[in-house]
């Protein structure tokens, strides 16, 4: 795979719509429990409808991304993006918002494959 051009991963739609979907039902379920008496149902409709929120938000273009090229790579979630520089990156302290469509090891294979690429530049 040639690693000197720049990438961008976006996380899969399917994913997270279908997490919407969940949010949705839950949501329902709420108004359903609330139309019978049920108090709880409001905070299930709060919780689930904030959940609901964002993940409309993150089907929309640019809330969500994974840029790699040679200098270092920038994760973008809910339009907030952070760039970390290839240098500054020795060991694992953190994580990924997402695996962008790829497994965890074929996406750390392919981040490793930025690394290196980037020492011979």
């Amino acid at each position: 795979m040639q690693t000197t051009q720049p990438l961008l991963l976006r996380p899969r739609r399917v994913k997270v719509a279908g997490l919407g979907l969940g949010a949705l039902v839950f949501v329902l379920t709420g108004l359903w429990m609330v139309r019978e008496g049920e108090g709880p149902g409001w905070l299930i409709i709060g919780f689930f409808g904030l959940c609901l929120l964002v993940f409309l938000a993150l089907l929309l273009p640019g809330a969500a991304y994974l840029a790699l090229d040679s200098d270092g790579f920038t994760m973008c979630s809910l339009f907030r993006a952070h760039t970390i520089r290839w240098a500054d990156v020795a060991g694992f302290e953190a994580a990924l918002p997402d695996s962008y469509g790829l497994n965890h090891e074929a996406l750390a294979q392919l981040m490793n494959q930025y690394k290196a690429a980037s020492h011979g530049a």
